[in-house]
């Protein structure tokens, strides 16, 4: 799990976090996540690893590594941050909307 003082080491200014939430909805409106991808960023938030969302979800430790990829791609970022998983969970921002 995400420790406070961890999280708020990775915060973004109100103006960052706006931009990136925009930017967010542009790339979604693109390559939309399916359910089973907001679930894996949902459980990634929540401090999950691969390993462990495998078990719950009662699928290989790779098709975990394949959808937090597409994931990846699809939100073309480098790296799931901590702020970017913050918007995706705490904001009007509702994947289904798109």
């Amino acid at each position: 799990m995400i420790s406070d003082e961890n999280q708020m080491r990775h915060m973004r200014s109100p103006a960052e976090l706006k931009q990136l939430h925009i930017s967010l909805k542009e790339q979604l409106k693109i390559n939309p996540l399916t359910r089973v991808e907001r679930e894996i960023c949902q459980f990634l938030f929540d401090g999950k690893t691969a390993k462990e969302i495998a078990v719950v979800r009662d699928c290989s430790f790779r098709t975990v590594e394949r959808h937090i990829a597409n994931i990846k791609t699809k939100l073309r970022e480098g790296k799931l941050s901590p702020a970017t998983l913050f918007v995706i969970n705490h904001s009007d921002f509702h994947f289904e909307g798109i």
